[in-house]
């Protein structure tokens, strides 16, 4: 079984395709994606934030410790390249079943059944 990105969507910027950030180097926000069995019916959500190393150094505190979890880490806004990298990640993974499908997307984003019992 394989995974297929379905969408994406953000909370914080209406628009991905057309963002054009303040400061190409300087910015942050979250991004949600659905993803599913690959031409099956349904799909869960996941999400990351989206950042550049610039916006992480200036909005941690130089005493904190960041686990990379749950993180993109980008140099520039590039939706496409975004896009790209997330879909690639996600469609060429592959499971006997959905839900280790799903374990091994939340590796690089927060699933939303991660820890579900």
């Amino acid at each position: 079984m394989r995974a297929e990105l379905k969408g994406f969507h953000s909370p914080d910027i209406l628009d991905l395709e057309r963002f054009n950030p303040l400061e190409k180097d300087h910015f942050c926000f979250y991004l949600e994606f659905s993803a599913g069995p690959k031409n099956g019916i349904g799909h869960e959500q996941f999400g990351s934030t989206v950042c550049t190393p610039r916006w992480l150094i200036d909005n941690q505190n130089e005493n904190e410790v960041i686990f990379g979890k749950d993180h993109l880490i980008v140099f520039e806004y590039n939706y496409k390249k975004i896009c790209d990298t997330i879909k690639n990640y996600v469609e060429n993974l592959e499971e006997t079943i959905w839900e280790d499908l799903a374990q091994k997307i939340s590796k690089i984003a927060y699933w939303e059944f991660d820890n579900y019992h």
